[in-house]
């Protein structure tokens, strides 16, 4: 029989907190690396989808001492528009640092924002708003926090840049999850993958193509690596070593972005030879 009392919201409530400079930072890193002519573009509704509520926090440049409003207006306007974009979004919420010259080592320091993260975090756990966080971050210096949660109870997974992340970092999480050209990839808009230039793959029980390989070898993290072709595509097909039956499919026209995705999002080196066969 149906009560006034019964629960019927979510079973599980998950909050995302997401540094806004990292995810820029690996954004722009990939945008130079495989599609310079057409910069990546998110869909960030499909970004909170798995979400009870997202948490934004970036640092917005601060005018520099004699420039001109318009000049800063213009520098600053892509990042201020994204953020009264996101504002916007039904579950994101927006919060603003700044972001201000280093006096030693030049570039730009953020302010506020590593204090922003780190106390809303301890507030919706210490409340108990959330069953499980996960916080989009490659900075060690967020360790102590995820420290101070997981001894608090709170499920914290990390969702991080791997080449830029220490070990001491993802080691603090109870999960980890890779923010690569796979993860972003899947997240883009219909318009950009539709001018993508970055490969296509797929993870699981794939049938391999019924042409012979051209190359073949076999990785240190995988048991059989072939390359086929498939008309103008260069299809890889990798083993998965910890279970046979699993396989990784990675397609795209050109073998050298064929060999950079493979490292990226798989950590699976093609041979330098390759384009000898190819």
């Amino acid at each position: 029989m149906y009560s006034l009392h019964q629960y019927n919201g979510p079973k599980e409530v998950h909050y995302l907190f997401v540094d806004g400079g990292c995810l820029r930072a690996e954004i722009d890193q990939l945008t130079a690396k495989y599609c310079p002519s057409h910069p990546i573009e998110l869909d960030y509704s499909r970004l909170a989808a798995p979400y009870s509520k997202v948490f934004y926090y970036d640092a917005v440049p601060v005018r520099e001492a004699g420039e001109a409003e318009d000049t800063y207006s213009e520098r600053t306007r892509a990042q201020r528009e994204l953020l009264d974009r996101l504002g916007n979004l039904d579950r994101f919420h927006v919060y603003e640092g700044d972001a201000r010259k280093r006096r030693s080592k030049g570039g730009m320091e953020q302010k506020k924002v590593d204090v922003l993260i780190a106390v809303d975090m301890l507030t919706h756990t210490f409340r108990r708003n959330m069953h499980r966080a996960t916080l989009l971050t490659g900075d060690v210096d967020f360790k102590p926090l995820i420290d101070a949660l997981v001894r608090e109870g709170m499920f914290v997974n990390l969702w991080y840049p791997p080449k830029s992340t220490s070990r001491e970092l993802t080691d603090a999480a109870d999960g980890r999850v890779r923010l690569d050209v796979r993860s972003l990839s899947e997240l883009t808009t219909q318009r950009f993958r539709q001018l993508s230039q970055i490969p296509s793959s797929q993870f699981g029980y794939a049938r391999r193509p019924d042409t012979q390989p051209y190359f073949s070898w076999v990785d240190q993290h995988h048991e059989e690596c072939q390359l086929f072709r498939r008309g103008e595509f260069h299809e890889l097909v990798a083993r998965v070593e910890s279970n046979g039956n699993k396989q990784i499919l990675i397609t795209h026209r050109d073998i050298d972005k064929v060999a950079m995705y493979a490292a990226d999002a798989f950590d699976l080196i093609v041979p330098k030879n390759v384009k000898e066969a190819a």
